[in-house]
């Protein structure tokens, strides 16, 4: 069901495998696709994990803002560094 979601969800995926990861709190899914890439397919079944998980993207993304493939190493890990130094500043207010 999960690669189902996966291929429904993400413009020209093609899942080739996948391997259930689930809990009961969880659906969860790490799905392969065609390029060799593992994707972690998630959907929570409980409004609590549901908050977990969400606070938990927040997080990533707030992590991965201003990030680039195209950034030098040492370009990469400045924006990293403040990033990570950014949300310990907003966590101690």
């Amino acid at each position: 069901m999960l690669s189902a979601l996966a291929t429904s969800a993400v413009p020209g995926f093609q899942a080739v495998s996948a391997q259930s990861l689930s809990t009961p709190e969880r659906d969860a899914a790490l799905v392969h696709d065609v390029n060799s890439f593992a994707w972690l397919v998630e959907l929570a079944r409980t409004e609590p994990e549901e908050a977990l998980m969400s606070a938990r993207h927040s997080a990533a993304r707030a992590l991965s803002e201003g990030l680039s493939a195209q950034q030098t190493d040492e370009q990469f890990n400045a924006m990293l560094n403040d990033s990570i130094e950014s949300i310990h500043q907003a966590s101690r207010t």
